[in-house]
């Protein structure tokens, strides 16, 4: 990947311990809240408090209370329609960082899901990830590949070369809904509830070292310029019903 720069806006993270059932009667962050969430991290702060937190609001609780880099900007429109959840939008070289820690080594199954909203022309940004960039790499990325299409990737460790890299939809100044779900055997993407890519076989190595990061690589390499929200990963393989 190309350490090109792409807008999205990122407002949330989750790691869930169950499906997600939605609730007509709930708005989404109080229908994911319902779960009780490993972890999440709505991104509804508004202001930069001193210490830069962005909070998560799951069952691990405030040991993983992610970082706001400089240039993250908070309090902007979401995608969700009649809801007031904010998002935060990233500029190249901005992100939130998650320190790694035991709880956020993602073991298969695992879900990921993010709303993500890019700018003009984006490619070869990292919108959120949770893995070893190095040679070898391990662990997870969602990405815009070259060429606007969203990517999920998986490593296991095979040099730099992933065992799962598969692509659909359109990154565009439209808000989508991405969901990459690996079940132990099979890699799938999911776009805007529908699944774009697989499910295709994949060996996975879980990352056991590096951050969760939000808007970049975890190594530090190819941010976006972007918003995201209502960014989750579940500890379980979400089918295409609870998407």
């Amino acid at each position: 990947m190309n350490k090109h720069s792409y807008k999205i806006v990122v407002s949330s993270l989750m790691f869930l311990i169950s499906a997600i059932v939605a609730r007509a009667d709930l708005s989404y962050s109080n229908a994911v809240m319902t779960l009780n969430p490993v972890a999440y991290w709505p991104l509804e702060e508004t202001n930069l408090p001193p210490s830069n937190l962005a909070t998560n609001l799951g069952t691990v609780g405030a040991a993983y209370n992610g970082f706001y880099g400089s240039g993250v900007t908070l309090g902007v429109t979401g995608a969700l329609v009649g809801d007031s959840d904010k998002a935060a939008s990233f500029n190249a070289g901005s992100d939130v960082v998650v320190p790694f820690g035991s709880a956020l080594s993602n073991n298969a199954p695992f879900s990921v899901e993010v709303w993500a909203l890019a700018g003009s022309n984006p490619s070869g940004a990292g919108v959120v990830s949770d893995g070893e960039f190095g040679n070898p790499r391990s662990g997870w990325i969602i990405y815009n590949n070259v060429g606007g299409v969203w990517t999920f990737r998986l490593y296991n460790q095979n040099g730099t070369t992933p065992s799962l890299s598969i692509s659909g939809g359109v990154a565009d100044s439209n808000w989508h809904h991405l969901v990459g779900v690996y079940d132990g055997t099979n890699g799938s993407l999911y776009i805007d509830g529908a699944l774009a890519a697989g499910p295709t076989a994949a060996a996975y190595v879980p990352n056991v070292d590096a951050s969760l990061t939000i808007g970049g690589r975890s190594d530090g390499g190819s941010y976006t310029t972007a918003a995201l929200m209502k960014w989750q990963y579940t500890r379980i393989a979400l089918s295409a019903s609870d998407i």
